[in-house]
């Protein structure tokens, strides 16, 4: 598709014309399907003029997007894209599918919207090329395989953890091991768990490749607290393999060491705080006995002067004594 910008005649023709009401709703009766205008209420149709294009496309495309409500009250929208290329755009379906996408993020950062609900987006394409418009309509057919896409696109396939057991997640050991980790780090048996952890473990823990083994150990042993981490262990140290168990034991004492650091580092930020929130008190108790100096100076009696500093007077006849 060649460049333009929105500041070429037709592009600001169009645009000029669909911000009035009149022209834009004349306009979605006449082209939308009749199923769709059932739904609508035109009464509430309204431009939205938050550009939702990113930099790459900002000078390319010339857009409108309109909201309208439909009859059940809840927030639709339609999409207008204006093309006048006399060249096809065959990736059109492509432009359209993102540019959607974006308006759908637009909409979950709106207040006062549902964020697991989204509205219905019609696009449209005006072309006043010469030529026949040939590109595909559907992002389907862009696809080197349409047919496959049909069967798979737009929808994603559920792997449910928790509804598959164990011995069908470790059939193939190797992304097993991935998955009964995800599904049970925070199991009721843990020790049966860990059992059958170590024993996929040492079937992937060669003398030369430990990492893949090393990850998923620490992944199960962060997520597990303190009795857990001790049966983990327990277990670790009852494997066969000497460099498996010995990889283990490194994890359980570094996990040990950097508790204990953590531990320091908190303990000192936390007493960095408390220092600074002294000296702040003390720093406004010193401003309220500068006060009651002056106000004692004035002939005001101690009992006046606590009330007004809200100091106790023991403490005010300490520190004005020599003054009395």
């Amino acid at each position: 598709m060649s460049e333009k910008t929105i500041h070429q005649p037709a592009d600001k023709f169009f645009k000029q014309s669909m911000r009035d009401k009149r022209v834009a709703r004349g306009f979605f009766q006449q082209h939308l399907p009749l199923e769709l205008k059932s739904l609508i209420n035109f009464d509430t149709l309204k431009i939205n003029h938050s550009s939702f294009i990113d930099e790459e496309f900002r000078h390319y495309e010339s857009d409108l997007v309109y909201e309208v409500r439909t009859g059940d009250r809840r927030s639709g929208y339609l999409y207008l894209l204006l093309e006048k290329q006399s060249s096809i755009d065959r990736m059109m379906a492509f432009r359209v599918y993102r540019y959607s996408l974006l308006l759908l993020e637009h909409h979950r950062q709106k207040a006062g919207v549902r964020k697991d609900e989204l509205p219905i987006i019609y696009p449209m394409v005006i072309y006043s090329g010469k030529a026949k418009w040939t590109a595909p309509q559907s992002i389907v057919d862009l696809f080197s395989d349409p047919e496959l896409a049909k069967t798979y696109w737009n929808k994603y396939q559920l792997i449910d953890l928790q509804r598959l057991n164990d011995s069908t997640l470790a059939s193939n050991t190797w992304a097993g091991l991935m998955q009964i980790s995800l599904k049970n780090q925070k199991v009721i048996e843990l020790k049966s768990f860990l059992e059958q952890l170590f024993g996929l473990l040492e079937q992937v823990a060669y003398d030369d490749e430990l990492d893949y083994a090393k990850l998923v150990m620490k992944y199960v042993f962060q997520g597990l607290e303190a009795k857990g981490r001790e049966v983990f262990i327990e277990v670790a140290d009852a494997q066969r393999s000497n460099r498996l168990r010995g990889e283990a034991m490194t994890l359980a004492q570094e996990f040990e060491e950097y508790g204990r650091q953590m531990g320091l580092a908190q303990g000192l930020q936390l007493g960095k705080q408390q220092g600074l929130e002294q000296g702040r008190e003390e720093g406004r108790e010193e401003s309220r006995i500068e006060v009651a100096r002056k106000l004692f100076a004035n002939g005001m009696s101690l009992e006046e002067i606590a009330s007004v500093v809200e100091l106790p007077s023991d403490l005010l006849r300490t520190k004005l004594s020599r003054h009395i």
